[in-house]
């Protein structure tokens, strides 16, 4: 039996990774087993702590008693977007101090735009797991350079100058471009820098990789090829992926998650389908709808959060790349 029936004890983002460069090659009954310690914790903690799913599991008559596995976690009603927005104050846990934690929000793309909280645990969780799928999957370490076509301000900013440059360069480790904010003068611009840096790693929403990609081959610009390219955010269509891989001349790792609860799943070198990150997700399908709950946010429990995205369905066998967490 794995001894992880505990609450996370305070970690670094070195050693989430370290757990999960190991654990991503567990089998599928410690994988399951893993999933229910977590989720029992996070239960116990949200029905006695946090008033929301206090009075959640009053209203419905639900008692802890009554999920005894995996199979009756679905009594749990599901978490909405206008749930969250209605009872912030209230999904925190008593006494907590919220003008100490740091506020997070979506764009609010789905025309609902939430307010959310994140501790620490959590935090070093999802870096773990962006690093792990981001630069360890596609054979990059995590101190190389990556470029990275983004498409929100508040993450990358304006402009492109040289001070901005080398700082993101040195203390970021990414050559970042706001691609919501571009012009064709400011893409040549990063462009030179790109091939100047030549990062092993490019990272993008699947359409702006596509704009650029599109831009590269219209105008015949050299440009260095990376390792891979990280597609997220966005769908990625077929068309998309074989422009973009045709350009680059590299494979693109389609990467799904959302700001809320962070990655949520990604592909693998077998691009089969993508790997959710059991360590930090537990992920159901009510019909076609994803439904997810965050194993390691105690300060603000996201548990069967209906994120607002639909899959096709989840496979539960083995994948050729020798990993069995279950694949959406």
């Amino acid at each position: 039996m794995i001894s992880w029936f505990r609450r996370p004890t305070p970690q670094t983002t070195a050693d989430k990774l370290q757990f999960m460069l190991a654990s991503q090659y567990w089998n599928q009954e410690q994988i399951r087993e893993y999933q229910w310690q977590r989720l029992q914790l996070l239960i116990n903690h949200a029905a006695g702590n946090v008033p929301y799913y206090r009075n959640l599991f009053k209203n419905t008559g639900l008692i802890l008693e009554d999920i005894r596995c995996l199979d009756d976690f679905a009594k749990i009603p599901v978490l909405s977007k206008r749930d969250m927005q209605l009872h912030l104050n209230d999904m925190v846990p008593d006494g907590t101090e919220t003008s100490k934690l740091p506020l997070n929000s979506t764009g609010g793309s789905t025309g609902m735009p939430l307010n959310f909280y994140q501790d620490t645990n959590y935090i070093h969780c999802a870096d773990a797991a962006r690093l792990r799928a981001w630069r360890y999957w596609v054979g990059v370490t995590d101190k190389e350079l990556e470029a990275v076509f983004w498409g929100a301000i508040r993450d990358v900013g304006k402009g492109l100058t040289l001070k901005q440059i080398f700082y993101d360069v040195l203390r970021e480790r990414a050559l970042l471009l706001n691609t919501f904010d571009l012009d064709e003068q400011l893409l040549k611009k990063y462009l030179k820098f790109y091939n100047l840096f030549k990062p092993p790693v490019v990272r993008g929403y699947a359409s702006s990789l596509y704009y650029v990609a599109r831009y590269i081959e219209a105008n015949s610009v050299p440009i260095n090829k990376p390792k891979a390219v990280i597609s997220s955010t966005e769908v990625l269509h077929a068309r998309m992926r074989e422009t973009i891989e045709r350009v680059f001349g590299c494979k693109v790792f389609d990467s799904y998650g959302c700001r809320e609860i962070s990655q949520i799943a990604t592909e693998c070198e077998a691009h089969n389908g993508l790997h959710i990150v059991f360590e930090n997700q537990y992920i159901e399908l009510v019909g076609n709808e994803i439904i997810a709950t965050n194993l390691n946010n105690y300060v603000m429990p996201f548990i069967r959060y209906k994120v607002g995205d639909l899959a096709s369905a989840i496979d539960y066998t083995p994948c050729s790349c020798g990993r069995c967490s279950p694949r959406i």
